[in-house]
């Protein structure tokens, strides 16, 4: 009877975890188009702010990119705290919820200053001497992505 019923649980929990990676993937690429992704627009919107354009395709990109080890990530994490004890898991909530996300101070909702830290303008002529067109796009992207390493 025990072995029946460690069998059944076993069966349901990979069910449920490949429902969620199928749910997940459907959302990230706009399968289900009564759901979305929240992050999406949201970094789309951060990224626009600091003068990127095109920022949503960009955003959309990544995800695409990103998905299958994001979603690996999420389902081994969750079968962990899933092969712990319900009071164990419940602290593991609580810890995970009272600890503060890292902040970082980022310029967005600003317009971006003409006065660029000298690490970033170092980025942007390394990227304008990689180039020989001196295209927008690379240096609103370096300019992102050197927010990202700090």
């Amino acid at each position: 009877m025990r072995a029946a019923a460690d069998t059944a649980s076993k069966e349901l929990t990979g069910r449920m975890v490949a429902a969620i990676a199928t749910a997940a993937q459907g959302i990230n690429t706009g399968f289900f188009k009564d759901a979305t992704n929240p992050l999406i627009p949201a970094l789309a919107s951060a990224l626009s702010a600091i003068g990127m354009q095109n920022s949503e395709a960009l955003v959309r990109e990544v995800f695409a990119q990103h998905n299958d080890s994001y979603i690996k990530n999420l389902m081994g994490k969750a079968q962990q705290v899933m092969a712990h004890s319900l009071e164990v898991q419940n602290e593991l909530a609580q810890a995970v919820a009272s600890t503060a996300p890292v902040k970082e101070t980022l310029p967005l909702g600003k317009p971006v200053s003409p006065q660029k830290p000298a690490a970033v303008e170092n980025v942007i002529s390394q990227e304008a001497t990689a180039s020989t067109v001196d295209d927008p796009f690379n240096k609103n992207m370096a300019l992102a992505l050197s927010f990202l390493g700090r």
